[in-house]
């Protein structure tokens, strides 16, 4: 499993929105395991240029997609890779993008949502 790049930026700032250095440093923790267990993927040429392409197309149809589910859906489309997170709606906006919801009571540690998470057709099966 891995996440975008882009979810690093949402994480990183939803440690620095807590309301107290307590509950930061809960979250600093929580983000610091997830960067550790997960593979981290960049944001490509490749990657920029189809999240170009879909915003386009999907603006020309009427749908504004928020930028930053445009970069996480476009990077895992082109690594092949489904996402998993509660937030299907925007990411169902990513034509040939597969993602699954999850039902995210009880997918908060520390006040900070999951992110939206990469898995493969092998990571599933196993």
């Amino acid at each position: 499993m891995g996440i975008s790049a882009i979810s690093v930026v949402e994480l990183t700032h939803g440690m620095y929105r807590a309301e107290n250095d307590a509950r930061r440093e809960k979250r600093r923790v929580f983000v610091e395991r997830a960067l550790n267990a997960l593979i981290v993927y960049p944001a490509t040429l490749e990657i920029t240029r189809l999240a170009g392409q879909i915003e386009g197309e999907q603006a020309a149809r009427g749908f504004a997609i928020p930028f930053q589910d445009l970069l996480i859906g476009c990077t895992a489309l082109d690594l092949g890779f489904d996402i998993a997170s509660p937030n299907v709606r925007h990411f169902s906006l990513i034509p040939a993008s597969t993602s699954s919801s999850f039902d995210s009571s009880g997918r908060q540690l520390h006040g900070l949502t999951d992110p939206a998470v990469f898995t493969s057709e092998q990571s599933r099966s196993s």
